[in-house]
């Protein structure tokens, strides 16, 4: 066991994650003040009602009006920003599922033209075409492989002619995996 320090990184992709922490610490700056300018104005409604005026009645409802719009435009603004990653990550999950059963898509993989992290898709597209090759040399194999096996059945090899089918079969994908 070594005694290092394991050090995360919090930071991976500084302008998605600390513009989406701006929008989150200005949304709440702004309620802590309305909030503030609340408190305030029930200090000097309700405990010294001289310095108050009779149209500052409704200042609560503007303020709790602010807060909420304030409130769902962040929200609405968080799920709008979030689906550009989500629906990334959605995508890349499905594409993924496919290809390990087999079904590799026709065209490149590509994200939106508004979704965070499209360098991504270069590595996942040399990832299904990686994916894609092993399936194609694992269905070459079988073939060989089915083919040797009938032989044998029908009697057509020896056990040391399909001994050495088999060593010529195993030659050739070793050589296409060296190069």
């Amino acid at each position: 066991m070594s005694d290092k320090k394991i050090r995360r990184k919090y930071l991976v992709n500084h302008r998605y994650q600390l513009s989406q922490a701006g929008v989150v610490l200005l949304s709440h700056l702004l309620v802590a003040l309305l909030m503030a300018a609340l408190l305030s104005w029930f200090y000097l409604f309700m405990l010294d009602g001289a310095i108050a005026c009779n149209h500052n009645r409704q200042l609560p409802w503007y303020i709790v009006g602010l807060t909420a719009v304030i409130v769902l435009s962040t929200t609405w603004w968080t799920i709008r920003r979030s689906h550009r990653v989500a629906g990334s990550i959605f995508k890349i999950d499905k594409t993924l599922r496919l290809a390990t059963s087999g079904e590799f898509p026709s065209q490149p993989f590509s994200f939106r033209r508004k979704d965070h992290f499209p360098e991504l898709a270069d590595t996942i597209n040399r990832c299904l075409q990686g994916l894609q090759n092993c399936h194609e040399a694992r269905n070459s194999i079988l073939t060989v492989l089915l083919a040797v096996q009938a032989r044998l059945e029908n009697g057509e090899l020896s056990s040391d002619q399909a001994a050495e089918a088999i060593r010529t079969v195993i030659a050739e994908f070793e050589l296409e995996d060296a190069s």
